[in-house]
């Protein structure tokens, strides 16, 4: 059976979060003050993942890219020496990667593991 899913490169915790994200967003238009306050009640148990964030995707650090996609900071750099992705060096001297090469080779890695 094909997997209807339309981001194939998802995880199943990325698939968790789009789902809870859809519901917070229906949340949000039929009640922005009610979903104010759950967006600070789980901000206080530290969940603030769920909150909308505007995020630069095409360069993050290996922690950054760890916390929104939950792929190891140190896989990311194992990936990077490896020549597997490319390592660059933001403007204060720090590695970052580019977020969607790491998504992609991600998916392939979970591909060939099936």
């Amino acid at each position: 059976m094909t997997d209807p899913w339309p981001w194939e490169t998802d995880t199943p915790l990325e698939r968790a979060r789009r789902v809870a994200r859809s519901y917070r967003e229906a949340l949000e238009t039929a009640n922005p003050a009610l979903c104010e306050r759950l967006d600070r009640k789980v901000s206080e148990f530290g969940q603030t993942w769920i909150q909308p964030v505007e995020v630069r995707w095409e360069q993050l650090s290996a922690k950054d890219i760890e916390n929104l996609l939950g792929i190891p900071a140190t896989t990311i750099r194992a990936w990077a020496s490896k020549g597997r992705i490319t390592k660059l060096t933001a403007d204060d001297g720090s590695p970052v990667y580019m977020a969607e090469e790491v998504r992609s080779v991600a998916a392939q890695s979970r591909r060939k593991a099936t």
